[in-house]
């Protein structure tokens, strides 16, 4: 039987205590309990003779109970009864028993406490005690109720070791042992907050203010919240502190005068009180123009080709036809084209359409348009609409050739911001001529584009400016071996300057990247243009560096009405002294010593084009060449001017075998001088002079050339 049985009372329970039983096939203990002497009644067991202890707990305070044991094997063979003890339990004047299995967490700057829940009924509250030091006596928190078995201890030093302990207090303020000693080091916060988006309303009005509102949080809290804010395109953003509306979310507004018509782009940014800091991406707030935006720039007042401006709108229109844009544009009138030709090109046909016959043409940022009046003081607007997005690139699908091409943002575009998905892009401009563009793209300005290939044209905004550009095709570069002849055609009226042909260690005899294309031909234009062999019609054709020499072909592409072809030569006297460099007229057989005579005319009324032939070399290779003309003219010759009959221009060419000082004039068949047409020392070689007669009557005329004692004399006849 069980021995030396003993009962403790307590709380709403009894705990028993005996001695072990030694037996080596003990199985367990059996109680027997109840509130009379003797009980026979099992009211628990405990396994194993170690276990010698027993807390019999729901009893009723102030009931004696009465316990005895048994002792049982593993054959069930009970033990007799041990001696009975008896007790009442009660309310007792006694400390409650210490919190069990105390376990510490750290995290950043911070540590949790967690522990078993007390089960007293007069249990009041938990105390804490910690510090720096073991075995801590320094009270730091409490916490009110037996079940509430966790706590956060914050603002602790990042990496200091601290140690905790918990006692357990009842209603009598009786405190219980400390529990098992617990040690932690709070961590450092190394995470940045987190942002939710942002919440704005989008489009903007105009010139009104945008609320900004969004969610940040962190483990350690938010120290403060940032709303940046600039006008698109600007360099620098402008920044406002954003408050508190709760525990987690802040507002701001972005000021009216940033809400313009460039559109504007916000990010926010917080900061934690570990001075970790996260900031949103960029976010473009589009803003509805009402009254739309207007041209700053105005419209260039003319007739002729050179006053053709190439435009676009920097704004995505409400309403996008072109009869729209019209009525907004009242200073135009009417479609007139007495008064202003409006053009615009089919990108999937490559075909200029003049207004109204657009097709399908459609105002959309990213188109371009070409625009010539003789309407004074014009300056183009638009209609209502919106800023296009400045978060992400502007895409185009583009066909290979050509295409007129918008700025959809209205500030400028870096030229080193415009990229192509696929090939190679030239970007040209027009001024009164085009122009080569490698700046960018400014507001309202329109341009031509050339793709190698169908591809997708993205343009990216950024921070407004332009590219300085680059000045390849300059003949002040010239050198020994890498040179270029500009060609510049004029008619009067218009003139086509950018034009070039030469040599470059970076070139190849096949089309490559320094051969350029030409533009659209816009109305009433000329035009040069190099045949290079399996080319399109280029606008600068450079070939690899060569001893010997080079030929060149190229077209000028004429108006019927224009009278006179004037082509200069640029940069001749710094191609190297070894080659000769000639113009070639095959109409007319003659060859042009450009070394000697670099600007030349030509009569052109009604021809839509003339050919000619660029020759540049040694001797050598000019003789091996099949040329169409003698270089050296051998003895002084007056040419039949060409045309002849004419009206009202002609073309007079002769030939100096040497220098001299030369005269050309024209005599009616009185012999009167109507027209003194050359009267200079000129160098051996052709020379021509055009010789226009509006002012004289039609008739009988005699051309009269003087070259020292030298005079020849041809007979034309002027018809009006």
């Amino acid at each position: 039987a069980p021995q030396n049985l003993a009962a403790t009372a307590g709380d709403r329970q009894i705990t028993l205590t005996w001695t072990a039983n030694s037996e080596a096939d003990f199985l367990r203990y059996r109680i027997y309990g109840g509130t009379s002497p003797n009980p026979t009644a099992i009211v628990d067991s405990a396994q194993g003779s170690a276990n010698t202890s027993k807390t019999l707990t729901g009893l009723s305070n102030g009931t004696t109970y009465f316990y005895r044991l048994t002792a049982v094997d593993q054959a069930l063979n009970a033990s007799g009864f041990s001696n009975e003890v008896s007790a009442t339990p009660s309310v007792a004047d006694l400390p409650p028993a210490p919190p069990q299995n105390l376990a510490a967490t750290a995290g950043v700057a911070q540590i949790t406490l967690t522990w078993n829940a007390n089960t007293e009924t007069d249990f009041l509250r938990y105390r804490i005690y910690g510090g720096t030091n073991p075995n801590p006596t320094a009270k730091i928190d409490s916490v009110e109720g037996a079940n509430n078995t966790a706590t956060t201890l914050t603002n602790l030093t990042v990496g200091a070791t601290y140690y905790f302990r918990v006692t357990a207090v009842d209603q009598a303020l009786h405190a219980s042992g400390y529990s098992n000693t617990v040690t932690a080091k709070p961590l450092a916060d190394n995470a940045a907050p987190t942002l939710a988006n942002a919440v704005y309303s989008e489009p903007a009005n105009l010139n009104s203010e945008v609320a900004v509102a969004i969610a940040a949080t962190d483990a350690s809290g938010i120290k403060n919240v940032w709303l940046y804010y600039r006008v698109a395109g600007a360099a620098t953003f402008s920044n406002r502190v954003m408050a508190r509306q709760s525990d987690n979310t802040f507002t701001q507004s972005i000021p009216a005068a940033a809400v313009t018509n460039r559109g504007v782009e916000f990010y926010v940014r917080a900061e934690d009180a570990y001075s970790n800091v996260k900031q949103t991406g960029l976010h473009p707030v589009r803003v509805y123009c009402p009254n739309g935006v207007a041209n700053p720039a105005g419209q260039p007042s003319g007739a002729a080709a050179n006053f053709y401006r190439l435009f676009s709108i920097p704004l995505s229109l409400d309403n996008k036809s072109p009869a729209m844009f019209l009525t907004t544009n009242s200073s135009l009138g009417a479609y007139d084209d007495t008064k202003y030709r409006w053009y615009g090109l089919e990108r999937a046909t490559q075909t200029l359409r003049e207004y109204p016959n657009f097709g399908n043409l459609q105002l959309t940022p990213d188109m371009g348009f070409a625009l010539v009046t003789n309407i004074k003081n014009v300056k183009l607007k638009t209609s209502s609409g919106t800023t296009v997005a400045t978060s992400a690139p502007y895409n185009i699908s583009l066909p290979a050739g050509w295409s007129l091409l918008g700025n959809p943002f209205n500030f400028n575009i870096r030229f080193d911001s415009l990229r192509v998905s696929f090939g190679t892009f030239e970007l040209w401009s027009f001024e009164g001529d085009w122009q080569i563009n490698t700046r960018g793209l400014e507001p309202w300005k329109g341009y031509a584009i050339w793709l190698s290939d169908a591809a997708t044209f993205s343009i990216r905004p950024g921070v407004a400016g332009l590219n300085n550009g680059t000045a390849f095709y300059s003949v002040a570069n010239n050198d020994a071996e890498n040179w270029l002849l500009q060609i510049s055609a004029d008619n009067g009226r218009t003139a086509s300057r950018f034009n070039f042909a030469g040599q470059h260690a970076s070139a190849t005899d096949n089309e490559d990247a320094l051969d350029l294309h030409e533009p659209v031909r816009l109305a009433g234009g000329i035009e040069v243009v190099f045949t290079k062999k399996n080319s399109a019609s280029l606008k600068a054709d450079i070939r690899q560096p060569s001893s010997n020499g080079h030929t060149w072909e190229f077209i000028c592409r004429l108006n019927p009405e224009d009278e006179v072809l004037s082509l200069t030569f640029d940069g001749v006297a710094t191609v190297p002294p070894a080659f000769d460099i000639f113009l070639l007229e095959p109409e007319t057989a003659t060859a042009y010593n450009l070394r000697t005579t670099p600007r030349l005319q030509f009569a052109t009324h009604h021809l839509t084009e003339k050919r000619f032939q660029l020759v540049a070399g040694t001797k050598a290779y000019l003789d091996e060449q099949s040329l169409p003309a003698e270089l050296h003219p051998a003895s002084f010759e007056l040419l039949q001017n060409f045309p002849n009959p004419f009206n009202p221009s002609t073309q007079i060419i002769y030939s100096l075998p040497e220098a001299s000082h030369v005269e050309v004039s024209v005599h009616n068949i009185r012999g009167e001088r109507v027209a003194m047409l050359v009267n200079e020392r000129q160098e051996r070689g052709s020379h021509t002079v055009v010789w226009n007669a509006e002012q004289v009557g039609s008739g009988v005329y005699f051309i009269r050339m003087q070259a020292g004692r030298v005079e020849r004399v041809k007979k034309c006849l002027f018809v009006k």
